[in-house]
């Protein structure tokens, strides 16, 4: 079984590697990429979500604002380059906070966490 996720970053850059290293972990799959937190508002009523690769800063509606207004949140990696915002991260529920600089480490380790982050996403669902 692999993971439904979709990207949200405004950088075009960040979403690119984002989803390259998505695209080579067969227990992951992309189902969409947003360029806004608007954009993703819309397109999550459409599709199943387990994962959201998610950026903090964004222009008009920021990450947490994007969270703020979905009714079933799926789990949340969020992704950015900057630190100051895990704490608040976290209280969003979080499954991690990640630098980009730390994000293709964490795609090689996803098959170890693999596990737990699908039995998150299971006990979400109901």
């Amino acid at each position: 079984m692999t993971l439904n996720c979709v990207v949200v970053d405004d950088s075009a850059i960040q979403r690119l590697s984002i989803v390259k290293l998505i695209e080579n972990n067969e227990s992951l799959n992309l189902v969409a990429e947003y360029s806004s937190a608007l954009e993703t508002k819309n397109g999550l009523n459409t599709k199943k979500v387990d994962l959201i690769f998610l950026d903090i800063e964004m222009p008009v509606l920021n990450g947490f604002e994007l969270l703020d207004v979905l009714n079933n949140k799926p789990q949340i990696i969020f992704v950015t380059g900057k630190t100051e915002y895990a704490f608040k991260a976290f209280n969003y529920d979080a499954t991690d906070y990640l630098q980009l600089a730390q994000f293709s480490l964490m795609i090689g380790a996803m098959s170890s966490r693999y596990e737990g982050v699908l039995a998150a996403c299971r006990r979400r669902a109901g």
